[in-house]
């Protein structure tokens, strides 16, 4: 018998290298891919432009990072596991500004 495919973190992968999205871990794991590396081509327009501002890459480590990874996490898997339409665009501008308040605490809390 094969080994299970894992990913860098050491959680299970699915057949296509996806993470299983049962799997609590998914919207942490998910994250550890930049957003600028999940492929948006073939979305709505709408959804690229939202999901261009979940990118984290500019911000330094430590917990603002962290905090905005986790909400890039949760957005790359609803885009992954929902089809594109009103209610899609609008939850995840609902995640984006949830996810800039986060930061923001983040960043409070560091201080």
């Amino acid at each position: 018998m094969s080994a299970a495919r894992t990913c860098n973190l050491g959680h299970p992968l699915r057949g296509d290298g996806t993470h299983f999205t049962n799997d609590a871990r998914d919207a942490h794991d998910a994250a550890e891919h930049q957003v600028e590396d999940f492929d948006l081509s073939q979305r709505s327009l709408a959804v690229q432009e939202i999901m261009s501002f979940f990118d984290y890459g500019h911000l330094p480590a430590g917990k603002p990072r962290e905090v905005s990874a986790h909400c890039a996490g949760l957005a790359i898997e609803m885009v992954r596991d929902l089809r594109d339409g009103m209610q899609l665009e609008n939850g995840l501008f609902a995640l984006l500004q949830a996810k800039d308040c986060l930061v923001r605490q983040a960043v409070l809390d560091g201080r």
